[in-house]
């Protein structure tokens, strides 16, 4: 029996030894992170290093107990009956005392992960790392560490991610003592340069909005209450849907998808969806209306001979009427996408907010009451014209050469190559 309670014995000894070697590596930790505190908080470390070395003697003084606790039972009485068990318990609590140890280990590992955070960790150091001694249970109960007393948000979800937006969602772990009426979240969002604030209200999921189709970003949220900010969570990478748009013309020019981004940009739509192709339904004003009529706002696409890519946007429905009228369409522009002259894509607003388009008997969609740009009724005999600078000033001042890709500027006209029509969704 001696021998069982000498080896017992030893098992203590070496507990203890493992517990004054946390406390060493939780000292090591600290001053670590004293060097890289500025002069402003040495009356705090000051502080922090005094409330550290009542810690240390506290949890000394508490190994001692245990040992002199479980010394205690060796002597009582080796027939005792209950000694085997109290022996058990003791050793039990030796090691939920040194689990306790490896956590307050772990949670400071995690924590100092920036100089931020480095700097919280000092001045937070001893409030929000506790320990609680209950007398008559003779045990040592570990609270969960967490930042300027604020949780950090956790299972997080992004979801419904789409072209320009995407939905995100959180869980919060619960902790004593925190007024979860009173907590905010922010979420910040990075594409390449700094952060910015995307999000901040009570509710634990949000949509994201204004994104650019095909690109990544960074996310983050923290915890906010009494504007007193806690830790941000891991980055958490989203990629928004690349663009995929079924333009033939788009993706003979190998950059469908700069141009594309580029008209929803112009248009601030979110996708478009294709209504009418040309060589496909038809090369004629009857095919362009029973397709295109009645569909909201629409993106026309042309491409001429010389392969120079042009169009316009008309901001409501197309609708064929029997006698010749333009009608306004607020927020209408025409556009150029690729010219002979090699210039970057442009519209071209319309003046004085006009921006009218015209749907007549025996002609295609014509943008601008002088015939800004516009298709014949047989599109693949007739063509197109162009008339640039009544409707829509000449910003670029090429021309007409602009849509025909003549340098020739007194010819108006174009033959098609192909035009499609996409139906533009918001």
């Amino acid at each position: 029996m001696s021998n069982n309670f000498d080896g017992i014995y030893d098992k203590i000894v070496n507990l203890k030894n493992i517990i004054e070697k946390e406390i060493d590596k939780i000292n090591n930790l600290y001053e670590k992170t004293m060097k890289d505190i500025t002069k402003s908080y040495v009356e705090k470390h000051e502080k922090l290093i005094q409330e550290e070395n009542e810690l240390k003697e506290k949890l000394k003084t508490n190994a001692t107990k245990y040992k002199e606790k479980l010394e205690n039972y060796l002597s009582e009485s080796n027939e005792d009956l209950k000694f085997s068990e109290k022996l058990k318990k003791g050793i039990e609590k030796m090691k939920n005392f040194e689990e306790s140890m490896i956590k307050i280990i772990s949670y400071i590992s995690k924590a100092i992960r920036t100089q931020k955070d480095m700097i919280s960790l000092s001045q937070k150091y001893m409030q929000n790392i506790k320990f609680c001694y209950e007398e008559n249970k003779s045990q040592i109960n570990f609270e969960e560490y967490y930042f300027n007393g604020l949780p950090i948000p956790e299972n997080i979800q992004i979801k419904e991610i789409g072209y320009t937006s995407c939905t995100i969602s959180w869980g919060i772990k619960q902790l004593n003592g925190i007024d979860y009426d009173k907590i905010k979240y922010k979420i910040e969002k990075k594409d390449k340069e700094k952060f910015e604030k995307v999000y901040e209200d009570k509710q634990k999921e949000c949509e994201i909005k204004g994104l650019i189709p095909g690109n990544i970003y960074d996310i983050r949220i923290c915890s906010i209450s009494n504007n007193i900010s806690g830790s941000w969570t891991e980055i958490q990478k989203i990629k928004t849907k690349e663009i995929c748009v079924e333009s033939n013309i788009l993706n003979e020019s190998n950059r469908e998808n700069e141009f594309a981004k580029i008209l929803l940009a112009w248009t601030g739509g979110k996708i478009f969806e294709l209504l009418y192709r040309g060589t496909r339904d038809g090369m004629d004003y009857k095919s362009f209306y029973n397709k295109c009529s009645n569909k909201g706002p629409t993106i026309t696409l042309i491409k001429n001979e010389k392969d120079n890519i042009f169009g316009g946007y008309a901001s409501i429905s197309w609708i064929l009427e029997n006698d010749n009228k333009d009608y306004s369409a607020p927020d209408s522009f025409i556009f150029t996408l690729t010219n002979i002259f090699n210039t970057d894509p442009t519209k071209f607003p319309s003046k004085n907010d006009e921006h009218e388009i015209g749907c007549y008997h025996n002609y295609g969609p014509k943008f601008g009451a002088g015939c800004d740009l516009g298709l014949h009724g047989d599109f693949s005999q007739k063509g197109g014209w162009t008339n640039l600078g009544n409707t829509f000033p000449d910003i670029l001042n090429k021309g007409r050469s602009i849509f025909t890709g003549d340098t020739n500027k007194s010819n108006y006209k174009f033959r098609i190559k192909e035009v499609e029509v996409f139906q533009l969704f918001k």
